[in-house]
């Protein structure tokens, strides 16, 4: 008789499941809420009480947000002291609840309580707190009926809790198997990217050293800009991965004065053959004046900016026209740069910060490094972190 009784809790599949059919079973008491909360240690190795789940009647609301155990001396020294059955007949003549407690125990009009610890043998796994909204005198036997049931509950939680955490885990493995996937993949591509730069540069140079005396001055100028093209490709390459790797193993970086004017002018004037190719147009809006003075470590902005003025030539209008500009913001300064191309569709605005991410796939490639946003974006988290 008695394991019909326990038959649904114990065959619960959700800690919400399990007060529900609990509940069935204190129906007569008239219990206005059931709670559960989880203990476990945060990343911290603080012990927390997380409200996992609630029972209730259809008049009754709840808050639902994790509770440090600090925050409630009363489950703390009560967890901490002996964790025996705790039963308060009348509400305002305890004292030891927080204000928070109180509050919540208010606006719920709950008058009594009686509060177990569920354990699985010296683990606390959580605690059981049933609720009414009147004064209360229970019986010894309803509370040895409460005690029975802690522990019942505990290993059928336990076991809840276990099929949670297998299931979170499950599919974090599942994403990051994703992400390898994903980077082999990538790391595929980039190996096939640099060797073809690599292929070019000895076929020009064996065709140079085989027919050199064949070969028309001209000709050999123009094979020898090729293997220069090339060999500066495969630098930025090269230079891209190490920024990418410096900036996501920076502790700490000195920044200092910048010229942002001087130094746009420097990055431009190196992207001089990238817009002649593109026969992209740039415009250095009013706003960028020699007056503007930030700080920040100048390889790195030099970088972010060499990649979005070259993102800009490459995937603007025909031909590119490119803007950049300053505004003044009060306490910092936001620079902005303009093109006339077709832009990102919004749901893709987040996978441009993937390393090696590509949204043109289905056209012909592009030359670059797939990396260039990442290490803009990393750049920026790095700098909100230490501000």
């Amino acid at each position: 008789m008695m394991y019909n009784s326990l038959r649904p809790v114990l065959q619960s599949r959700t800690p919400e499941d399990l007060l529900k059919n609990l509940a069935n079973l204190l129906h007569h008491e008239h219990a206005a809420l059931l709670s559960l909360r989880r203990y476990a240690i945060d990343v911290n190795g603080n012990p927390v009480l997380a409200p996992e789940a609630f029972w209730r009647r259809d008049d009754i609301a709840f808050f639902n947000r994790i509770i440090r155990l600090e925050e409630d001396s009363e489950a703390l020294n009560w967890i901490q002291s002996s964790g025996e059955p705790l039963f308060i007949d009348d509400i305002d003549n305890f004292t030891l609840f927080t204000n928070s407690a109180i509050e919540f125990y208010k606006q719920q009009k709950i008058r009594s309580l009686y509060r177990v610890l569920l354990r699985r043998g010296d683990n606390i796994v959580a605690m059981l707190s049933v609720m009414w909204q009147e004064n209360l005198t229970l019986s010894d036997e309803y509370k040895a009926q409460i005690e029975c049931l802690s522990w019942v509950l505990a290993p059928v939680l336990e076991s809840l809790y276990i099929d949670e955490e297998k299931e979170r885990l499950s599919v974090t493995v599942k994403e990051l198997e994703k992400k390898l996937r994903d980077a082999e993949m990538e790391l595929h591509s980039l190996a096939h990217d640099l060797k073809q730069p690599i292929t070019a540069i000895m076929l020009t140079a064996d065709t140079l050293n085989t027919y050199l005396d064949r070969i028309t001055p001209e000709k050999a100028t123009i094979m020898l800009k090729r293997i220069t093209d090339a060999t500066l490709g495969m630098s930025d390459w090269i230079t891209s991965i190490l920024l990418m790797a410096q900036v996501k193993s920076a502790n700490e970086i000195t920044l200092q004065p910048l010229d942002m004017l001087l130094l746009v002018n420097h990055v431009v004037e190196s992207l001089e053959e990238l817009f002649k190719k593109h026969d992209a147009k740039i415009i250095l809006d009013s706003s960028l004046t020699a007056s503007l003075i930030v700080e920040g470590e100048s390889t790195w902005i030099a970088h972010i900016w060499a990649n979005l003025i070259s993102n800009a030539c490459k995937y603007g209008g025909s031909p590119p026209a490119i803007t950049l500009a300053a505004i003044d913001l009060g306490d910092r300064i936001q620079f902005r740069i303009q093109d006339n191309g077709q832009g990102i569709p919004p749901e893709k605005l987040d996978l441009v910060f993937e390393p090696f991410m590509r949204l043109d796939k289905h056209k012909p490639r592009l030359s670059g490094t797939g990396i260039g946003l990442t290490t803009v974006n990393l750049w920026k988290s790095y700098m909100e972190r230490s501000v």
